[in-house]
């Protein structure tokens, strides 16, 4: 059964804590993703549009670490997570430098 491979999963990454934790990260990253390219596609604010990347690579973080953690490296999960907050670093620099 294919689903009770995926109950496997959830019960040895920490259970239901870890589901739920997941899915409000996911959540919450989806939504900042596209109020952040909305706000580009209206204002034409590259601000938005940082942090809108940042939050894609954050929320594809969190779903390799939920679904496929033995196929990814643990360094090759933190590079994404890195070049997540560099966006970050770089939409808080642009916003400090240029308004």
């Amino acid at each position: 059964m294919s689903r009770g491979n995926f109950s496997v999963n959830i019960i040895a990454s920490g259970g239901a804590n870890n589901m739920k934790s997941f899915l409000i990260n996911l959540i919450f990253s989806a939504v900042i993703v596209i109020l952040g390219s909305w706000s580009y596609v209206i204002n034409r604010d590259v601000v938005g549009l940082y942090i809108a990347i940042a939050y894609a690579l954050f929320g594809l973080s969190h779903i390799i670490w939920f679904f496929g953690r033995e196929k990814v490296s643990e360094s090759g999960n933190d590079i994404i997570r890195i070049l997540g907050y560099l966006c970050i670093l770089i939409a808080l620099f642009i916003s400090v430098i240029y308004k």
